[in-house]
């Protein structure tokens, strides 16, 4: 048989056993059995009967919800409102619900540095992709990079009249990759100046979306306006 054990003023369960009879337990404990064990957060004794506790919903608390904040004493949820003092705060619901909700509440300059922070990190992000996704690409855009640029004006010709020692030591990489493929020489280039001239096009792109959103972060007076002008960035923009 599974007996939970559970806190008599409270009903929260703080753990079981297993055993042919009720296990001994402090004066201020008490026990149920139960058919299958469960989560202990999950649940809840009320009068000697196991009940569900439900989520709480933090935007629209019901009236007998009660939470503690940052471990303090628990307060009516219904009637909790965050703090505009800086500092991080932790909302745990208690008895009959469960579930919790971390507020950060910052100054304005450091929710600026805070939005600002993360349109750059995603910006360079989304502007790795665009190289080419991998995690290797990086290391390969760096290497085909001089070679795009070193035959961006010599004709196919020439480039495919190249020994393989000449375009070896000329092109690398391309060479490299034209005597795995047998594809020609100015094949292979053509490809990889394709390529980059797509992949620059993205990270100007993304970069004219980045510096424009920390501008209009920058700009606006409030936190409210920040966190307006964050959410507002479109990086699909075109």
């Amino acid at each position: 048989m599974i007996y939970l054990i559970y806190e008599r003023a409270t009903g929260i369960v703080i753990g079981s056993r297993v055993g042919d009879k009720p296990p001994t337990v402090l004066r201020h404990h008490a026990t149920v059995q139960v058919a299958e064990l469960v989560e202990y957060d999950t649940v809840r004794v009320v009068d000697g009967i196991v009940r569900p506790r439900p989520l709480l919903d933090f935007d629209a608390p019901a009236a007998d919800a009660m939470i503690s904040v940052n471990g303090g004493d628990p307060i009516p949820a219904a009637g909790w409102k965050l703090p505009t003092t800086p500092g991080t705060y932790r909302a745990m619901a208690v008895g009959a619900y469960r579930g919790e909700r971390v507020s950060i509440v910052r100054t304005l300059a450091d929710e600026q540095d805070y939005l600002i922070g993360q349109v750059k990190t995603l910006a360079a992000s989304k502007k790795m992709t665009a190289i080419s996704p991998g995690t290797a690409k990086p290391e390969e855009y760096r290497l085909k990079a001089p070679e795009i640029a070193a035959s961006a004006n010599v004709v196919a010709g020439v480039l495919n009249a190249l020994t393989v020692a000449q375009a070896a030591a000329q092109y690398p990489t391309a060479a490299s990759e034209a005597r795995c493929s047998g594809a020609p020489l100015a094949t292979i280039l053509a490809e990889y100046r394709a390529g980059s001239a797509g992949s620059d096009a993205e990270v100007r792109r993304l970069s004219s979306i980045e510096h424009t959103a920390v501008k209009r972060i920058k700009a606006a007076k409030t936190i409210a306006d920040k966190r307006a002008a964050y959410a507002a960035i479109n990086w699909n923009w075109a």
